[in-house]
């Protein structure tokens, strides 16, 4: 399933990393075994990734997960059950991928029980700090007025720089140019209580010159009757290592799935002006094929689209864009309201797919199509109606499903459709009034 040098790699990394498809986990490394104590064959036995979710937190994993769905990245913070029912503390990240052609979440995992613990019990008192948090295995700061105040050995032994060395110099100097402004700006609006508590990434310079991922929670804090800020950090550089690898090896996938893409619809173009030029029925019949194969490429393209960042666009103006494409097949009506949601170029693929249903399944002469779209409180709502002869109600549920199909097409235009809108956080469904099939889209407003 996984290359063995990748395997290795993540097996020997310094934090959790986990793969999930569906409900379940098909990759776990050695330390989230060590962190759940369960064995990675009792790990992929499990009905779903939740057993191992503390009950109270379960709505913290669903909604991260809604994000990954959403194609956005999540970090979260949660606790967990180990086998031996004791409860503990992570750091998560996810995100989406797709391994082998099916859609997957990557996964790091981070145990900072002790640094919870460090931060709840964070008082007013440096008997505490020289305590408890040097002590510490995770790096441990504390910053005020733009001044380190306090740094524990494990800050130290990460950056480079003695204790004497840090509490002298400018702590934002660390950080790596393409990161300082936007640390420094939360910095300062949370010393002044104007920003949460908060977890997210950057890099800073060793005193070797090194660079290197940190994650951290910063938070304000009461120090001496002045506020402060701490923070309890991990090196997360092997994640983010790991987390390129894989991004790279997508992105090239990707690339070579295009070629390929490219390369057999040439070809296939060629066989069927060949297969043309014959008229007898073993060459219609491999035609037929053919052409069913060049449909299902095509309709794949958008599938692979949908994995690519979602941002701000109007949806009114993909929508036309389609209509548009469409006009010379059907008479088209079209009332499109201006509205914003977070997207990208799959939602051609998706409402196209859907406007080709009509085409193929309405089976009337005067084929009309009626396309709606407005914005109804947070959500966009997109009607594609036609004035065919409707579809069966029992099969409402089925056409969605992959590999449905009722003798027309490959089965897949309606499933990937699917498939994209949910990867946009919407939902679609299929109604039948007896004047016609009719589609609804729902998507998030932005």
């Amino acid at each position: 399933m996984f290359d063995v040098s990748w395997e290795k790699i993540a097996d020997e990394a310094l934090a959790g990393i986990f793969i999930i498809k569906g409900n379940k986990f098909v990759y776990v490394n050695k330390v989230v075994e060590r962190a759940t104590k369960y064995t990675k064959d009792e790990l992929y036995s499990m009905e779903s990734y939740f057993e191992l979710v503390y009950d109270k937190d379960r709505k913290i994993i669903e909604r991260a997960i809604k994000e990954v769905e959403m194609g956005k990245e999540s970090f979260y913070e949660v606790r967990y059950v180990r086998k031996d029912k004791k409860i503990r503390w992570a750091w998560g990240f996810m995100k989406p991928i797709v391994l082998n052609g099916d859609d997957c979440i990557l996964g790091n995992w981070i145990d900072v029980t002790q640094a919870k613990i460090l931060e709840d019990e964070l008082k007013d008192s440096e008997e505490f700090f020289r305590t408890l948090i040097a002590d510490s295995l995770s790096p441990v700061y504390v910053i005020k007025n733009g001044k380190f105040i306090y740094v524990n050995d494990v800050t130290c032994r990460l950056t480079g720089y003695n204790k004497e060395e840090l509490l002298s110099m400018d702590p934002f100097q660390l950080i790596h140019p393409d990161f300082r402004d936007e640390v420094i700006r939360k910095y300062t609006v949370r010393e002044k209580g104007l920003r949460g508590t908060e977890v997210y990434s950057w890099k800073i310079i060793t005193k070797n010159g090194e660079e290197r991922w940190i994650t951290a929670k910063p938070q304000r804090i009461i120090l001496k009757g002045e506020y402060a800020v701490s923070a309890s950090i991990m090196d997360t550089t092997e994640i983010h290592r790991v987390n390129e690898e894989l991004k790279r090896r997508n992105e090239y996938l990707s690339f070579l799935n295009k070629i390929l893409r490219h390369d057999i619809l040439n070809d296939l173009n060629v066989v069927i002006g060949v297969l043309e030029m014959h008229k007898d029925e073993l060459s219609k019949k491999v035609l037929k094929r053919v052409h069913r194969m060049v449909e299902l490429i095509k309709e794949t393209r958008g599938l692979e689209q949908a994995g690519n960042e979602l941002k701000p666009i109007n949806l009114s103006e993909i929508v036309a864009e389609v209509v548009e494409s469409y006009r010379n097949f059907a008479e088209i009506e079209s009332e499109l309201e201006n509205v914003w949601i977070k997207g990208n170029e799959s939602l051609k693929s998706a409402i196209s797919n859907v406007i080709q249903n009509s085409l193929k399944h309405s089976n009337t002469e005067e084929l009309i199509i009626s396309v709606k779209l407005k914005k109804d409180g947070e959500k966009a709502i997109l009607e594609i109606k036609d004035n065919g002869i409707g579809f069966r109600n029992e099969i409402k549920e089925e056409m969605f499903k992959e590999g449905f199909t009722t003798g027309q097409g490959t089965g897949l235009g309606l499933y990937i459709t699917k498939k994209i809108i949910e990867l946009h956080g919407g939902n679609i469904r299929a109604e039948n009034d007896g004047t016609g099939a009719k589609f609804i889209m729902e998507f998030p407003y932005n």
